[in-house]
């Protein structure tokens, strides 16, 4: 997801408000109606859907861990003290097949070594120094968060296969975490492939067009819906669309207290941020394990 932080003003909360708003609402709610409830009523069940569905309270989700070297694993130890209840990261295959934390497709702005990291190796990126620490696989990033009760998003970066899935499946499983781990992505078809090959891990489907989200609902079976509040500001009628369906709405990249207060009156079921343990002193926690989901 991007850094980038946009601030819109005047996105009214009530769901009756948003559903009379605009063409999403009408489409999606309405004139999707019978598809959207075949939908729901066939969706694969998920141990950690309900902190990302539609529900009450704001989730916090810590934007590529949050504060410190991103996408390493003392960040994801920072990330899991402040407080948020996920803590996300970006995955890339190595050159060798292994599942490493990136979020561009080179090494050269977080890593003192340059080149693609489809065409390094495992042991040549955690040779690297990202910022103090190794670039880290994904599976000690999974040992690190077994211990606690903090959930993990993974961003699929690029496009994977079901067989690429489902060794991420593979690992989630061995590390027992799987009913703390959503895969999140811009990429239709690695969600697809995700609802494929990972139909017990939730779907977080990234948008940058909230009107697009009705004519995948199908293809993608996605548990909430990211988006930023420039696009929200496009489709303002989306919150009660999605929830409608039982789907939240999650905003990034949200870092300061007017965003936040924007993104709970929109509806929005979560924040993704740079800042969370901010987020998570004002917003306060989803009580993961009060509310049943992503975590024991």
């Amino acid at each position: 997801m991007p850094r980038t932080r946009i601030r819109r003003a005047g996105v009214a909360r009530a769901a009756v408000a948003l559903a009379a708003a605009g063409a999403l609402a009408v489409g999606v709610v309405a004139g999707a109606g019978a598809a959207g409830s075949a939908w729901a009523g066939a969706r694969e069940p998920d141990a950690g859907a309900a902190l990302l569905a539609a529900g009450e309270g704001t989730v916090v989700v810590a934007h590529r861990c949050g504060e410190g070297p991103e996408n390493t694993l003392p960040a994801i130890e920072a990330g899991i003290a402040s407080g948020a209840d996920l803590v996300e990261v970006d995955v890339r295959r190595s050159a060798d097949g292994v599942v490493v934390l990136m979020h561009d497709e080179t090494v050269d702005r977080t890593t003192d070594g340059t080149g693609e990291v489809a065409e390094l190796t495992a042991a040549e990126l955690a040779a690297l120094d990202a910022g103090g620490a190794p670039v880290p696989t994904l599976e000690a990033a999974l040992a690190v968060l077994a211990p606690v009760r903090t959930g993990l998003v993974v961003e699929l970066k690029g496009p994977w296969d079901a067989g690429q899935v489902a060794g991420i499946a593979r690992l989630v499983g061995a590390a027992g975490l799987d009913d703390r781990v959503i895969l999140a992505s811009f990429d239709l078809g690695s969600l697809e492939a995700a609802r494929v090959s990972a139909p017990g891990l939730p779907r977080l489907l990234l948008t940058r067009d909230l009107g697009a989200v009705e004519a995948v609902l199908d293809r993608v079976r996605p548990t909430a819906v990211g988006a930023s509040l420039e696009t929200l500001a496009r489709d303002p009628a989306a919150p009660g669309a999605l929830a409608g369906l039982g789907i939240g709405l999650f905003l990034y990249t949200l870092d300061a207290p007017g965003e936040w207060a924007e993104a709970v009156a929109a509806g929005a079921r979560g924040v993704i941020t740079d800042t969370p343990a901010a987020a998570a002193l004002r917003l306060g926690s989803a009580s993961l394990s009060d509310r049943g989901g992503l975590g024991p």
